[in-house]
């Protein structure tokens, strides 16, 4: 398993509803006001945050694949089509930026691909892309 490091996309990225905090802003309880790394109540911190694993921390996925250096925040999970890769961009266009080397890992792994970014999509294996409306 991989350390969290530097990165608190995750404190960013979701909602929690136990803290009030809306997705897409960081969490008030990162230190430096919000801005640094580590969190001030990780002792105490709501379920959501104590069960949330990306897959880069959890898989123990190349560096290069930290969310804070990719721009994006890759969530690895079972599901009944197999597995679930979700693709949150942290950095607009990143994901569009990077197409082909998404394409090439649809195509050789046995996942679902979901890209988390203006207007989702599912990327399935045969590299055609399917809108998602409910993500």
């Amino acid at each position: 398993m991989n350390p969290c490091g530097t990165c608190n996309a995750c404190c960013t990225v979701f909602p929690i509803a136990e803290l009030g905090k809306p997705s897409r802003s960081p969490c008030r309880h990162l230190k430096d006001g919000g801005h640094g790394v580590g969190c001030l109540i990780y002792a105490a911190r709501p379920a959501p945050c104590r069960s949330y694993r990306c897959g880069w921390l959890a898989e123990g996925w190349d560096l290069d694949l930290r969310p804070d250096l990719c721009g994006v925040l890759l969530t690895h999970s079972p599901s009944k089509a197999g597995a679930t890769l979700t693709a949150i961009e942290l950095r607009p266009g990143i994901i569009r930026g990077a197409w082909d080397l998404w394409v090439e890992k649809a195509r050789s792994e046995p996942i679902a691909i979901y890209f988390v970014a203006e207007a989702p999509v599912l990327l399935g294996r045969d590299a055609k892309t399917y809108p998602i409306d409910n993500l």
